[in-house]
């Protein structure tokens, strides 16, 4: 029980479980289990961090919308009728713009939707179905954190092109 307070006094208290071991003493868990039990957390409540985050900024999804459609036809002009290599350089901030703010409107566009957590008062039947749909919406929370780190990567390296260039 000391090596609990121990991790309690070390900022790992309330967010650490204990296991019991087979002599029946409740011992903190391996550093294995404890990283699997913290990730097991993340996930759980990411959807419905995303969902919190996406209702109390979906007022900017019309700028989002302008900025995706300023980026596009810029960078359609400067591709299809402009000439030169000095004008090439709006092509790689335009592209950028033109992820992040599809990015962003496709998450302004899924996350708010988000079910709430069925309780036990409603119906088995109904609570299968709001699982399903949350579950949906932990492959798409999955497909967004892949996306992310990907248009992260993207812009890291066409920012490092186009500083290089220009």
């Amino acid at each position: 029980m000391a090596e609990a307070e121990d991790a309690s006094a070390a900022g790992m208290g309330n967010h650490m479980y204990l296991m019991q071991s087979e002599s029946g003493e409740l011992a903190l868990p391996s550093t294995a289990d404890a990283k699997r039990y913290i990730y097991y957390r993340i996930w759980i409540v990411m959807i419905d961090r995303l969902s919190l985050f996406s209702q109390k900024v979906i007022r900017l999804k019309p700028i989002f919308y302008g900025l995706a459609c300023i980026s596009l036809l810029v960078l359609g002009y400067v591709i299809f009728f402009v000439s030169g290599a000095r004008q090439d350089v709006y092509i790689i901030p335009c592209l950028m713009a033109l992820l992040w703010s599809s990015f962003s409107v496709f998450l302004l566009s899924t996350f708010p939707y988000v079910p709430s957590k069925p309780g036990k008062e409603i119906g088995f039947f109904k609570r299968l179905k709001l699982r399903f749909i949350r579950g949906f919406y932990h492959i798409v929370s999955l497909l967004f954190v892949m996306m992310s780190g990907t248009l992260i990567w993207l812009t890291m390296r066409l920012l490092t092109i186009w500083l290089a260039d220009y």
